[in-house]
């Protein structure tokens, strides 16, 4: 058995599970209900048949959903239908199609549809082009069979505003669907009555395909009173979870579809949860670029302040750190007592004799050079500078370039000579200390350091 498919718009639904026919005991249709208004009434987990009479008739069917939960239904043949055309079949919500697929030659299932208790519809009719009739399931029967399912681990539909957003509670499980309304996302709400530290979990159901995620799914995290300020912004999820620490208060998560086209498939399906544990951060932060390390070596987070662009580090209990050393799994950082990375700042490596350098980022600075704009003292300067392996700086050392094919010079005070003239100090070496046999000579720099004459 078959998903049902839509033909033209790629709607994909959920897998039978088991058979879907015709029986002996089912009901049929009543017609004239070719209206809304005179549409059939199903009586739930009862069977109900009924065939379209002519290429232009239309079937109207009407059905109670009682339960908090998710219903389903099966549309059954007992053959697959040899025409040209199919049927098809639209499921509304008042006058909104919550469902829509076309193409059905044989027995299928819908996808999952979370929605609220009421009244829905069923309309069927044949997808052959309106000039052309011929060809199209006439007089051929189906049957339709809704399916309900009580249940509290589900969103609820249309949560696809902030008014209308499912609550979700700490460490619940909340179920859910791409349904072809939700194009616009959906909307979950929390809330804190303490600073958190907040982990955010989503992932697919374990029967959803790759193939069916399209661009994958935008995840938004944001405050109540101001939305675009404070959105968190979290793109093409796949499965994922990632943590943010937020002050007291209400929270929306909204999950939607990555892009206008290749999008996930309808009734694609996944699962959104959060924890939440007290902590002592101070301020809320991005994560250090596109990954955080929750757990290095450690145990150490890292934050970056997008305002600011300055970065922190806590512990996992909150507890910042500062006056010491720290490495995020890429880059080294060294956090001040203000809590800040130290940037744009030479400064003594602990064994208060080599000097290293952190940049504008904070990351100290290894096997490159650094356009250094403030000395040790806080004066400004606009010198370059090289730091080896260890992020020490080159002092009284003539080195090449990374081309391997330029000579460079580190005077006595660790700046590289790019402005002409110079001389050489009578104690200069190459990397590693080995004798250098132009110590006293002249020289002359460009002003990319390069060296062009020795004499």
């Amino acid at each position: 058995m078959r998903k049902l498919t839509k033909a033209l718009c790629s709607f994909a639904l959920m897998a039978m599970i088991g058979s879907v026919g015709l029986t002996a005991q089912a009901a049929s249709e009543s017609e004239p209900n070719n209206t809304k208004g005179s549409a059939t009434k199903i009586a739930v987990e009862t069977e109900v048949t009924g065939k379209l009479n002519t290429a232009d008739d239309v079937d109207w069917y009407s059905f109670e959903i009682t339960k908090s939960g998710y219903f389903y239904l099966d549309f059954g043949v007992d053959v697959v239908v040899d025409t040209t055309y199919g049927w098809k079949l639209y499921i509304k919500k008042g006058d909104t199609d919550i469902f829509y697929a076309s193409g059905i030659k044989e027995s299928g299932t819908t996808y999952i549809m979370p929605y609220e208790p009421g009244t829905y519809f069923v309309q069927i009719v044949t997808d052959s082009p309106s000039s052309y009739k011929l060809g199209s399931p006439v007089d051929v029967e189906y049957s339709l069979k809704v399916h309900e399912v009580e249940s509290t681990e589900w969103e609820s539909e249309s949560n696809d505003t902030r008014k209308t957003a499912d609550a979700l509670q700490k460490n619940q499980k909340l179920n859910a669907t791409i349904g072809r309304c939700d194009y616009e996302g959906d909307y979950f709400t929390f809330e804190l009555a303490e600073r958190s530290m907040v982990t955010v979990s989503f992932e697919y159901d374990a029967n959803v395909k790759e193939s069916e995620l399209g661009s994958g799914m935008d995840i938004f995290v944001y405050k109540d009173s101001n939305q675009d300020a404070n959105a968190k912004h979290y793109r093409n999820v796949q499965d994922k979870t990632f943590q943010i620490a937020l002050a007291a208060g209400k929270y929306y998560i909204r999950v939607n579809v990555n892009a206008t086209y290749n999008k996930p498939n309808p009734g694609t399906q996944y699962t959104i949860s959060y924890t939440a544990t007290p902590t002592n951060i101070y301020e809320d932060f991005d994560r250090v670029g596109s990954k955080m390390n929750t757990k290095n070596t450690d145990g150490l987070m890292f934050y970056k302040d997008s305002k600011t662009g300055n970065v922190y580090c806590y512990e996992e209990d909150g507890t910042a750190v500062i006056n010491q050393f720290a490495c995020d799994g890429e880059y080294t950082y060294f956090f001040q007592a203000d809590r800040t990375a130290m940037k744009n700042r030479l400064t003594y490596h602990p064994d208060g004799v080599h000097v290293i350098y952190f940049d504008e980022n904070g990351h100290e600075v290894f096997s490159d050079f650094a356009h250094v704009k403030k000395s040790i003292a806080g004066d400004a300067v606009d010198d370059y500078c090289f730091f080896d392996v260890y992020g020490y700086l080159y002092v009284d050392v003539l080195t090449y370039d990374k081309t391997g094919t330029y000579l460079l010079y580190a005077d006595p005070y660790g700046r590289m000579q790019c402005y002409g003239d110079f001389t050489f100090s009578t104690t200069v070496t190459w990397p590693g200390g080995a004798y250098c046999d132009v110590a006293g000579k002249r020289g002359y720099a460009e002003s990319n350091g390069r060296i062009t004459k020795i004499y």
